[in-house]
């Protein structure tokens, strides 16, 4: 996801080609970043494509180095999810309709059993802070290093492990009760 130093000058410069790279490099990362959040599909398109949007005018002012280009592209998409956020508190439908979504074809018990599971997942996910919830994502769905998470949400890598500490211990606890009503 880092751009080496040519594609990085070709994206402040505002090449076609370099931006066409950094969709490639991060449509699926920032597709996945919002559908954690709020588990709408088409919302998250709609997200991702605004931060492409916005990218294309605040690449050409940012400053730094081509390792910063990750920390930038999902600064912007904090924002746009902020911006989201407050412009119109979503309720969210019911569990089963989250699990419509997934996955709408007729299923045998083992894919009902996935998707309950899978949605028991994301609302434990989605009932943690988002910064908690945003380094879980950058380190466990991006696979990015914790130095990589700390840059990319803007906090120390003490700080950063401490979140990814206690968000494991939440969704530990939060999915072993829910284990346990559903025994």
């Amino acid at each position: 996801m880092i751009p080496d130093a040519v594609t990085h000058g070709r994206l402040r410069a505002g090449d076609p080609a370099a931006f066409q790279w950094l969709v490639d490099a991060f449509a699926g990362p920032l597709f996945r970043f919002f559908v954690v959040g709020h588990r709408d599909y088409h919302l998250a398109e709609e997200q991702a494509g605004e931060v492409f949007a916005e990218l294309v005018s605040a690449l050409q002012t940012m400053r730094g180095e081509p390792k910063q280009v990750p920390a930038f592209v999902f600064t912007v998409a904090r924002r746009v999810r902020s911006r989201h956020w407050r412009r119109s508190r979503r309720t969210f439908g019911s569990l089963d309709d989250a699990c419509a979504v997934v996955d709408a074809r007729p299923s045998a018990a083992e894919h009902l059993e996935r998707r309950e599971e899978f949605g028991r997942i994301l609302t434990a996910i989605g009932a943690l802070e988002p910064v908690v919830r945003d380094v879980l994502l950058f380190r466990y769905v991006e696979s990015c290093s914790l130095e990589q998470v700390a840059a990319l949400v803007g906090l120390p890598l003490g700080t950063v492990k401490s979140h990814l500490h206690r968000g494991l211990a939440c969704l530990r606890n939060t999915l072993s009760d829910s284990d346990a009503i559903h025994d």
